[in-house]
């Protein structure tokens, strides 16, 4: 009885992390929108910290990218911004 429960016990705690995964995918609902996420003080300083550089999302040594920024109020893009505009 001893072993029986032991393997027992081991099955549970293998097959653990693939319910908690299942569990975890019902709750996880995909709204299709994406959200914009706008922070800024008047006249400061904006700094933009992302993942695009990550070699786990892309590999930009091979793809191109562009970054391109956008007036919020307005939409239009930012352009001829000469010392304004810096990308590090």
């Amino acid at each position: 009885m001893g072993l029986n429960a032991a393997l027992g016990s081991l099955v549970v705690f293998i097959w653990m992390p693939e319910i908690w995964a299942r569990l975890a995918q019902e709750r996880c609902t995909d709204f299709k929108l994406q959200f914009e996420r706008v922070f800024s003080v008047p006249g400061d300083t904006a700094m933009l910290n992302s993942t695009l550089l990550s070699p786990d999302v892309l590999n930009y040594t091979a793809v191109p990218y562009n970054i391109t920024w956008y007036n919020s109020k307005t939409g239009q893009e930012m352009s001829n911004q000469t010392g304004r505009i810096l990308v590090l």
